[in-house]
């Protein structure tokens, strides 16, 4: 790993080979039954909320798309209509305690067609609304079944739902059904610009993606076609003197992830809740991630990289590394642009294979589509782009993979380290996507022997991910 010989495991060597290998198997059952409780337990407003404000935010953002697009045939419109139906029905049904995307299904399920009259959905959730939100349900009783004694006003509804494509096309229902044509030709002219500005939004960002793309696969076309046929020298001069083996890297792994993280995700909502602290989640996640990463690096530097603070980051994968900057940026930028195509078809036949798109499930997304205040943007760009990206390239490529690469190679290093990189995530679906990531970063550090690289690169992605959310889903 470095120039250093230091000898490590000052304090974790107290632990015997037999008491290591006991509590990784019982962190090991820890971690699977957590995952399985995530990954089965009913999902609704209080638990999974977040994960469903990105699949309702995406059902947006289809029917803003399918509004622009003027010259679809009324009969696909329709199919497709239904389609977004069905699927927001699902999220209605995951949070019966959201008044607001109650109202939304029922808008969407009528512009559907799904009920030859909106009464009919009007008296399923009649009951659900009055214990919810009254007022809402007398806005929605005025916008529906209202006649000349029963008024509708816009304004408190529009401030209930906002001015989205549900609020909007609910109210030229409305002027249609009473023939109001100025109040029909306003609303339908907002809902056209907030539909051709979401898509506009869209095609910026597709762009930027495809032409990232690519140059990922010139990128691949170069590496094997001229790279490879020159022979790529061995990489075990600096990473073949990793100190730890792979019950080390698992124990340590196990060990934080369950341990530490955990106790960050629960202590989230007390911090922002407490009233002492009043932080909101955009701010409490953040620093409870940067405390959680300290801890990390602590845990690493006192148990298997001793010596002085500078000593000790270059035995963290070498720092910088031997590389000029210009190389380190070539690996770091090259490789994003190649690890896009790589996860654009990873996903794709994920989402064949599943049959739905892959929503991410990442608890920080909707904290992102949510940071509202300059410093709640700004502090997650600096966890998501910076602080992320170094901890975890310390993390899983610096220590873990060469734990796992020491005594089983580097292939079946990157594999491993990538599947537990994955894991930790608990993003079901973005899994594979998240595996090939891991790899190619993997990858990016064993043909650089530096972190520098992999940091980089990791940072990129996390910053295109905060780019994506902020501009497809502004608040």
């Amino acid at each position: 790993m470095s120039h250093y010989r230091v000898p490590y495991n000052a304090g974790m060597i107290r632990l015997s080979r037999p008491a290591k290998i006991l509590l990784s198997l019982l962190m090991t059952s820890m971690l699977l039954w957590s995952l399985y409780l995530v990954r089965s337990a009913p999902v609704d407003g209080s638990s999974q909320e977040g994960a469903d404000l990105l699949a309702q935010r995406l059902i947006l953002l289809d029917l803003y798309t399918l509004e622009a697009s003027s010259g679809v045939d009324p009969s696909l419109r329709q199919v497709r209509l239904r389609q977004l139906a069905g699927r927001l029905r699902v999220e209605a049904s995951r949070s019966p305690q959201n008044a607001v995307l109650q109202v939304e299904n029922m808008i969407l399920q009528v512009a559907a067609g799904a009920y030859d009259s909106p009464l009919a959905e009007l008296l399923g959730i009649d009951y659900d609304l009055e214990l919810l939100d009254p007022e809402l349900k007398g806005l929605v009783r005025a916008l529906y079944l209202g006649d000349d004694d029963e008024p509708f006003d816009a304004a408190p509804f529009l401030e209930r739902l906002g001015e989205s494509w549900f609020s909007l096309t609910a109210i030229i229902h409305y002027g249609e059904r009473r023939g109001d044509r100025a109040l029909t030709a306003e609303s339908k002219a907002r809902l056209g610009e907030r539909s051709h500005s979401a898509v506009a939004r869209l095609g910026r960002l597709g762009l930027f993606v495809g032409g990232a793309a690519l140059t990922g696969l010139f990128l691949w076309g170069r590496y094997f076609l001229v790279v490879r046929r020159r022979g790529l020298p061995r990489r075990e001069r600096v990473l073949g003197r990793a100190d730890w083996n792979p019950l080390d890297g698992y124990f340590v792994f196990l060990l934080f992830f369950c341990l530490f993280s955990g106790a960050s995700w629960l202590l989230a909502p007390l911090v922002s809740e407490s009233e002492g602290f009043a932080l909101p989640p955009g701010s409490a996640v953040p620093i409870l991630y940067l405390l959680q990463a300290l801890l990390g690096l602590f845990l690493l530097q006192r148990f298997f990289f001793r010596g002085s603070f500078f000593d000790s980051l270059q035995r963290m994968g070498g720092a910088m590394g031997e590389g000029s900057v210009s190389e380190t940026a070539a690996w770091g930028i090259g490789g994003y642009a190649a690890t896009l195509p790589l996860v654009l078809v990873v996903l794709y036949l994920s989402s064949r294979i599943l049959g739905r798109p892959p929503v991410s499930s990442n608890p920080l997304i909707p904290l992102m589509m949510e940071a509202s205040t300059l410093w709640e943007q700004l502090l997650f760009f600096l966890t998501v782009a910076l602080l992320a990206p170094a901890f975890e390239e310390v993390f899983f490529r610096g220590f873990l993979f060469n734990a796992f690469r020491a005594k089983f190679g580097a292939p079946a290093g990157m594999v491993l380290s990538s599947l537990l990189f994955g894991l930790v995530h608990f993003d079901f679906a973005m899994f594979w996507g998240l595996f090939v990531i891991g790899m190619m970063l993997c990858f990016v550090y064993y043909h650089t022997q530096s972190l520098a690289a992999p940091m980089l690169l990791h940072g990129l992605w996390n910053a295109t991910t905060l780019v994506v959310v902020q501009t497809l889903f502004p608040r």
